[in-house]
């Protein structure tokens, strides 16, 4: 599971090949149909439609979205706190100090009749 999300970019360059060969194969058989380079090359862009979308949905398709979301939203967090050490050190003390002072909620542990 951890592994295809850590293996990403090899994943996504072996689509954007197969896209890629995939848009010269249809132009080559427009060339062959009689369409000059330029218009082969626009007739099966178009043809295929957007290649941005597609990548998208690739990517969407082949990983649990929500971990990979997770992680980026860690890394970003890490950035963050690293950039200004003094606001790390209070929103740690804040949250640590605000969750000691909350009880723990017992309403799912007792049954209400």
């Amino acid at each position: 599971m951890f592994t295809r999300i850590f293996r990403r970019r090899r994943a996504a360059r072996d689509f954007q090949n197969e896209v890629q060969a995939h848009l010269a194969i249809e132009a080559q058989r427009l060339r062959q149909e009689g369409l000059s380079d330029r218009e082969a090359l626009l007739a099966a862009r178009k043809a295929f439609g957007n290649v941005g979308r597609a990548e998208e949905r690739f990517f969407e398709s082949t990983r649990m979205l929500w971990v990979t979301q997770f992680l980026q939203d860690l890394r970003y967090a890490a950035r963050t706190l690293r950039r200004s050490p003094a606001f790390a050190v209070i929103a740690i003390l804040s949250s640590r100090s605000a969750s000691a002072r909350t009880p723990p909620c017992s309403v799912w542990s007792t049954p209400s009749f």
